[in-house]
């Protein structure tokens, strides 16, 4: 019997080959990822503000008002129009909708559209459920490493001639082999994170010789063989960094889905709230028709009162011609409304008012016009932060990297090394088999070693290359990003200001154009007939208000829509609106080695 202690403490040194395999890694240099960090680092340095004044907070100015009325004047010049001078309590008339009835309107505010958005959005959902597929690819990445219970069974007859040696004229076996054997094989399996291949199996052989003119002993017999096998490759295809590349990309994959989510969640808020914003403007645009439609039929009634004085058919014409034409634009800005509506309905997608619903939908928050502070090098610096397009940029740099580590291997020859135990009993009984496993009597030892590489090497020296150049073109796309997202955050700022300036400016073009109204009125209340100059004077007067109070509103509108602007630009659009969003944690693997 051999020495049972010996053959245990071969199978503790095959044991410990795998587990020194496994605690292995064929890291490269990582000089290139530090020096990749750096110029990651280099690109935010670039297109970041170092000046002083970058640092500086500025909050937005309007020029000073060129007109200067007394309270009492401005009061009224308010009433007469302006964001105030419309009851906002109530709903414009409408004509009846595409059902043929007059649906009362419903009331939302923008806080309501934009959380409706959030949850019902149909891009939103979408986007919603492509974390939860690449997740889904995580753990098909790896279950490589799992352990694989294997199984076989194979059941052989042999009935075959054969050749019988024959010595001084005697056979000395017979001419057939008739055998019957049942065979057993069942083990598990597992890959390891280097790339090595670890095998635990047993067999079961059972089998009986009839051969004529032979005997075996034992026969029938039961041969037990229980196997320990490790192939595990030396240099290419060794390492953690290479055999869990995939599960690498997978996660980074998975986090690229999380960033595109926050961004299409992004874009869905910027939607919303600049489709509430278009409502604000098109219902402000058509109370502002309506209104001068009425004062369009107040001064055709004044002019059909005159008609047996002094005023004339073709100057009541002119005034009928005008008052139509109004109408006909109460009825564009009504449809414009309603477009709106449907459009707004349309992104928030509501399950109790949906596209098909003829609810109307008006707005009810008020747009601002207070003015906002900012400091440039903060907000460059939150948008480089926050923006989901450089996370995503940083995370096509990481796989490029992984891709590289792998091709940089690739170029390595082929060494494998085969290590293998096997514990062999054999005896009539299967117990008894099993009583000559235990005690070690037949052990058998396995060691292989198997060369292989291309001479020249050209496929792998090329593979590594485009991983290199794919890594280069990374890192200039990550440049691009960064410089593009200064450029929004910029873009942004000046339509911000812009907007801001302009409420001013087309306040008091409005203030002005009330007044000439105001004026006019005044006038026609002292003289004693009406010219048609003066009619024509006094519609260009309401027409003129009616342009300035739209371009007030829509000033108003612009400013509110280029802050949603800026809140994208920064990527801060979803934490200004109350939105929880945890962007994943950690950073790309190939950055910070």
């Amino acid at each position: 019997m051999r020495n049972t202690a010996k053959s245990y403490r071969s199978l503790a040194a095959l044991a410990a080959c795998a587990t020194f395999a496994s605690s292995c890694s064929n890291s490269p240099d990582f000089h290139a990822d530090r020096d990749l960090a750096l110029s990651v680092q280099s690109a935010q340095a670039r297109y970041t503000p170092t000046s002083p004044q970058s640092a500086s907070r500025i909050t937005l100015t309007q020029s000073d008002p060129t007109l200067d009325f007394p309270d009492d004047r401005m009061i009224e010049l308010e009433a007469m129009a302006g964001p105030t001078a419309y009851d906002s309590s109530t709903d414009p008339p409408l004509a009846p909708d595409l059902t043929g009835e007059s649906n009362p309107a419903r009331r939302i505010s923008l806080q309501s559209a934009v959380a409706s958005a959030i949850e019902n959005n149909l891009d939103a959902e979408f986007a919603r459920i492509t974390p939860a597929i690449t997740e889904q690819e995580i753990i098909r990445a790896d279950a490589v490493f799992d352990w694989t219970l294997f199984a076989n069974y194979a059941f052989s007859k042999t009935d075959q001639p054969r050749s019988v040696p024959v010595v001084g004229g005697i056979p000395i076996s017979a001419g057939a082999a008739l055998r019957t054997q049942n065979q057993y094989t069942a083990g598990l399996t597992k890959r390891t994170t280097t790339g090595g291949q670890f095998t635990f199996s047993q067999q079961h052989i059972n089998a009986d010789d009839n051969s004529p003119g032979t005997a075996f002993a034992p026969d029938p017999s039961n041969q037990i063989n229980l196997v320990l096998a490790l192939d595990q490759p030396l240099l290419r295809g060794f390492g953690k960094d290479i055999n869990l590349a995939q599960v690498d990309l997978s996660k980074n994959a998975n986090t690229d889905a999380v960033y595109q989510l926050k961004s299409t969640l992004i874009n869905v808020v910027t939607a919303t709230e600049s489709a509430y914003w278009s409502l604000v403007l098109r219902e402000r645009s058509l109370r502002i028709q309506q209104r001068l439609v009425e004062r369009g039929i107040e001064t055709r009634d004044v002019l059909q009162s005159r008609a047996n004085f002094d005023a004339k058919p073709s100057e009541l014409s002119d005034a009928i011609a005008t008052v139509e034409s109004r109408k006909a634009n109460v009825i564009r800005a009504e449809r414009d409304l309603r477009k709106a509506s449907d459009q707004l309905k349309q992104i928030i997608n509501a399950p109790d008012f949906t596209v098909a619903d003829e609810t109307l939908l008006l707005p009810e928050s008020i747009a601002a016009d207070e003015p906002i502070s900012y400091a440039l090098v903060d907000t460059i610096t939150t948008a480089l932060a926050q923006r989901p397009e450089v996370a995503r940029a940083l995370l096509s740099i990481d796989d490029a990297a992984i891709r590289q580590t792998v091709a940089d291997n690739a170029k390595l020859p082929i060494l494998d090394l085969g290590l293998q135990m096997s514990f062999a009993g054999l005896n009539e009984s299967v117990s008894d088999s099993y009583d000559d496993v235990s005690d070690s009597r037949f052990v058998d030892y396995l060691v292989s070693l198997r060369f292989e590489h291309p001479l020249g090497n050209r496929a792998a020296e090329a593979g590594a290359s485009q991983a290199r150049l794919n890594r280069a073109r990374a890192a200039t796309d990550y440049h691009r990003v960064v410089q593009l997202v200064v450029l929004d955050v910029k873009t942004a700022l000046r339509d911000v200001d812009a907007a801001y300036r302009l409420i001013q400016q087309t306040r008091t073009a409005r203030l002005a154009a009330a007044e000439n109204l105001r004026t006019l009125l005044v006038q026609e209340r002292l003289i004693q007939s009406l010219t048609p100059d003066f009619l024509d004077l006094k519609f260009r007067r309401q027409e003129s208000l009616a342009i300035s109070e739209i371009q007030e509103a829509s000033a108003i509108v612009d400013y509110n829509t280029s802050l949603s602007r800026l809140n994208a630009a920064t990527g801060t659009s979803l934490s200004r609106n109350s939105i929880d969003f945890q962007d994943p944690p950690g950073t790309p693997r190939a950055l910070t080695r």
